[in-house]
């Protein structure tokens, strides 16, 4: 979606589930490109807690800035990474970022 400043955001469903018999915080982020920043819908930043054997739904906003390289092509590859902030360990799930670019 190509925002009114040339942006363009791509809207993502991650499911993250918890494991563990205990509420837990997750940190999400992206990466593939320095310049694409992703936002949390109901999250003040990147982390959010999860009660104990949930999983939860998130929508992940993930936007380039008009004059970026992802935004001027078609398709960047992406990597989403989910990190249990306590115990550290990490789940990855790649996918792509959709530009305004002409596709190949």
């Amino acid at each position: 979606m190509v925002q009114s400043d040339g942006a363009v955001r791509n809207i993502y469903e991650l499911r993250v589930r918890n494991m563990q018999g205990e509420p837990r915080d997750f940190s999400v982020s992206v990466n593939g490109d320095p310049t694409l920043r992703i936002e949390l819908e109901g999250a003040s930043g990147s982390e959010v807690e999860i009660a104990a054997d949930e999983t939860l739904k998130l929508r992940a906003y993930v936007t380039a800035d008009a004059t970026s390289g992802p935004a001027n092509t078609a398709e960047t590859p992406i990597r989403f990474w989910v990190e249990d902030v306590e115990a550290g360990t990490r789940a990855y799930v790649n996918s792509v970022y959709n530009g305004k670019g002409d596709s190949p």
